[in-house]
């Protein structure tokens, strides 16, 4: 070991430094930083034995509230998705069960065979259907169409499980003359009530001339005038049958065919709607709940009056005594 005095001056620290390029030198300090979280109280240490703090009811009551409030939310969504739900199932019932009447219950209806005739004269109508409902057994004439008041039912026909009704519309030809065209005129069919026929109305003519028949004979009681006079502009079609009937088995189609043939007037002109090519007959039937069993029309009818040109070539008419008709009962 070498004794003496150091070289270096007592203001030297023995500290490593950096020079930097300003000449001054910095200290190299070795510095370890503590990144743990010193706990401040010994619950911090263990979490076991830190204390909870007791509910207050007050905190008890609103989370009750909170909770009670969510069910209820949770509830009406299930509710109102089993709504939705339900209502989805029944239209397509209704749908299937539509389409499933249209594609099997579809009646044919059959009119006379002569494309011309006249207001006067019947023309036999035949609906025929392959299979009735279940329950099924009579079918029912709009009252307005029946022209007598003895054929009406007595006591007055209601909906009932056990009668098809019978809905009637008079249209154009020409309204029916391409499936879309059929299509869209059974669609308004289905929608039309009773006493309805579209643009077609009895027009005044026509109307007096049926009041003229009906009262050839004496003795009406005021109901059945008061009767006539209701229903009078509604009266286009008419039928000459009972209101109430029953269908009857086809002895010469299949077993399961039951129709209903009846003699039905159209009452008006064709000329006096400006119509050319004729009209056309839209049957429905509904059942008591108002749901569409069959649709059908019959072929085109050409109502005219031609008879009345013929006669000028036929030479004068044969003179003689006319029958002294009474007059209606509203002109007394």
């Amino acid at each position: 070991m070498v004794s003496g005095h150091s070289p270096f001056s007592d203001a030297f620290n023995p500290s490593p430094c950096v020079d930097s390029d300003g000449g001054d030198n910095y200290l190299l300090v070795n510095q370890q930083l503590d990144l743990s979280v010193q706990p401040s109280s010994l619950e911090q240490l263990d979490p076991l034995q830190q204390q909870q703090k007791p509910w207050s009811s007050s905190d008890l009551l609103s989370l009750e509230q909170t909770i009670a409030e969510q069910l209820d939310q949770v509830q009406l969504q299930q509710q109102h998705e089993q709504q939705q739900q339900q209502q989805e199932q029944q239209q397509q019932q209704q749908q299937q069960q539509q389409q499933q009447h249209h594609e099997q219950q579809q009646p044919v209806t059959y009119s006379s065979p002569v494309p011309r005739t006249r207001v006067e004269t019947q023309i036999n109508i035949r609906m025929m259907l392959s299979a009735l409902p279940p329950g099924v057994t009579k079918l029912c004439f709009p009252d307005h169409t029946i022209l007598r008041t003895k054929q009406l039912a007595s006591p007055p026909a209601t909906k009932s499980p056990d009668t098809l009704e019978l809905y009637v519309q008079l249209v154009r030809s020409g309204d029916v003359s391409t499936p879309e065209l059929e299509r869209a005129a059974f669609e308004r069919a289905a929608r039309t009530p009773h006493r309805t026929h579209g643009d077609l109305r009895i027009c005044l003519g026509c109307m007096s001339r049926e009041r003229t028949r009906a009262w050839r004979k004496k003795g009406h009681k005021e109901d059945e005038v008061q009767r006539w006079i209701r229903d009078q502009e509604h009266r286009i079609i008419v039928f000459n049958t009972p209101q109430l009937v029953h269908w009857s088995a086809e002895i010469n189609e299949a077993a399961s065919a039951f129709q209903v043939e009846t003699p039905m007037r159209i009452t008006c002109y064709c000329r006096h709607h400006k119509e050319t090519t004729g009209f056309n007959v839209i049957f429905t039937l509904k059942d008591w709940q108002d749901r569409v069993v069959a649709q059908a029309r019959s072929d085109s009818i050409m109502i005219t009056d031609d008879h009345k040109s013929k006669d000028q070539y036929l030479g004068p008419q044969k003179t003689g005594r006319r029958r002294n008709r009474p007059s209606p009962p509203w002109q007394d």
